[in-house]
């Protein structure tokens, strides 16, 4: 597997922080929530690389065929891909790409499954802090019709803040069209069905890791400031500034409103 699905931060921070394993952060949120643009900044801020998982399983799909067809045939009835795939995909990820002080991990887990199967796959780190944005349904739902995705490889572009969306894509370079099927009904439904499936796994994390819920509302900036106090809090770190840096609104972002 390629390198290049990981992306290294800049600032620089002085470890260990509490524990002697490596750190996992790991943030949570329904669709739409912003887990994309704010889980590159607690990285940022922590200098740790960032795995999206939304972003592996994209480029894993363009190397490997099967998994390709997997991912759109699933994609074409709105459902998850196979947890045992999901699982498969992330493990061969850290066992490649282990990193001494640790990551951010956005997008995993999405089941009880995939809840289950984090303590195996981070068995090497330490899970320092699970943040979870909380965000009303009427505002889930705002942001997920102002969504657009690239009619040739799927990539979604999500509205934050003053975020741009191209007219191509970053990716592939494929043309950025509303995503069809999203009506306020039809994501009401979706995002129904994801209570279904993300409330368990919320309990569960809640009930086994260090866990805070955070208020998702509001201008990038005031979001992340609450995300980094809540990470300086728990992790007992000093040099993290609690106070609002910049949130990146690069339009290469591609899944900023995740």
């Amino acid at each position: 597997m390629q390198n290049g699905y990981i992306i290294k931060s800049m600032d620089k921070v002085t470890y260990p922080f509490k524990g002697e394993r490596p750190l996992a952060v790991v943030l949570m949120g329904y669709p739409g929530s912003g887990k994309q643009i704010h889980a590159e900044n607690i990285a940022r801020r922590l200098s740790l690389p960032h795995i999206s998982m939304g972003g592996l399983l994209k480029r894993v799909s363009a190397m490997d065929s099967r998994i390709a067809d997997i991912a759109a045939r699933h994609r074409q009835v709105g459902a998850l891909l196979p947890d045992e795939l999901v699982i498969d995909v992330l493990a061969e990820a850290l066992s490649e790409d282990h990193n001494p002080n640790g990551f951010v991990l956005q997008g995993f887990p999405r089941t009880l499954r995939q809840a289950e199967a984090l303590n195996e796959l981070t068995g090497a780190y330490d899970i320092g802090l699970i943040l979870n944005l909380v965000i009303p349904r009427p505002v889930l739902v705002h942001r997920l019709l102002a969504r657009r995705s690239c009619q040739e490889c799927g990539m979604s572009y999500g509205v934050v803040g003053e975020t741009i969306i191209p007219a191509r894509c970053n990716y592939c370079g494929g043309k950025i069209s509303p995503i069809e099927g999203y009506t306020a009904k039809s994501l009401h439904d979706r995002l129904a069905h994801y209570d279904h499936l993300f409330k368990p796994v919320i309990t569960r994390l809640a009930s086994i890791h260090p866990f805070v819920s955070v208020d998702g509302v509001g201008l990038p900036e005031s979001v992340s400031a609450r995300l980094t106090k809540a990470v300086a809090a728990h992790l007992g770190h000093p040099s993290i500034p609690e106070s609002s840096a910049t949130v990146s609104r690069n339009a290469s972002l591609g899944q900023a409103g995740a």
